[in-house]
């Protein structure tokens, strides 16, 4: 990625695939690892099979085609961004993830009292 002013753009990373770390480490900086899968199943194995859960992004012009992605990562990930980055709500909105993204529903107040 590039800098400008205090704006990081992403360094975007095609192709990553599961022999990679950067595949299977969630990432907190500046960066788009993008896999390519070839059917729902492959992803859904994916998915499940790693111990990240907090949202998932999937971008299409078929809404059809994206609609058992969006049922099957629903039961994985902690929120689904159709034709949207991943993204937070504003601070006083609760925020959620599975497995290791995440400890339960919390919010940001509730993290802050928990120090």
């Amino acid at each position: 990625g590039s800098r400008a002013g205090a704006l990081f753009t992403p360094a975007v990373v095609y192709p990553v695939d599961p022999t990679m770390r950067l595949f299977s480490e969630e990432q907190f900086g500046p960066v788009v690892p993008i896999a390519r899968y070839s059917h729902v199943s492959e992803v859904d194995a994916a998915v499940r099979a790693s111990w990240n859960g907090q949202q998932a992004a999937l971008f299409t012009q078929d809404p059809e085609a994206a609609a058992p992605l969006v049922d099957m990562l629903s039961t994985v990930v902690g929120r689904v961004n159709l034709n949207a980055q991943c993204s937070r709500g504003p601070d006083v909105f609760p925020f959620s993830g599975r497995r290791s993204s995440a400890m339960g529903t919390m919010s940001v107040t509730e993290a802050l009292r928990a120090f």
